[in-house]
């Protein structure tokens, strides 16, 4: 259905599959399985919380991309919840890191590049 000027009611929304943002999230989720088994031990609950929040990661953003044909502020939403989960991950990635001598002690999470600070969304 289209509206007088030929324009779906319903805007067109990405494929998830071929957001960056969702490709990268996939490296992220298969590197994180990775590290979990070669760094920490078997049964450890922080496993589980790290592939969780790699998962949630990664969902979230295919979530969030569907969502966006119906409803940004959604969309805008579900890719907040992915981007609090992949950097919950990065906090626990460095922790653990540092943890074991990996990396240095005091090392941070590098600032984002090409990404606008969050802004509130207004109920329309």
């Amino acid at each position: 259905m289209a509206t007088q000027e030929n324009q779906p009611i319903i805007p067109p929304h990405g494929n998830y599959q071929e957001l960056l943002s969702y490709q990268k999230a996939e490296v992220v989720y298969d590197l994180t399985f990775r590290f979990c088994q070669s760094f920490l031990k078997k049964g450890d609950r922080t496993i589980d919380q790290m592939v969780q929040a790699a998962r949630s990661g990664k969902q979230n953003i295919v979530e969030g991309s569907k969502a966006s044909g119906t409803s940004k502020e959604m969309e805008i939403k579900l890719t907040n919840v992915a981007r609090a989960s992949l950097e919950e991950l990065c906090w626990k990635i460095i922790a653990i890191t540092c943890g074991c001598g990996i990396l240095p002690s005091g090392t941070k999470i590098p600032e984002r590049r090409g990404m606008p600070e969050k802004q509130e969304i207004s109920p329309m």
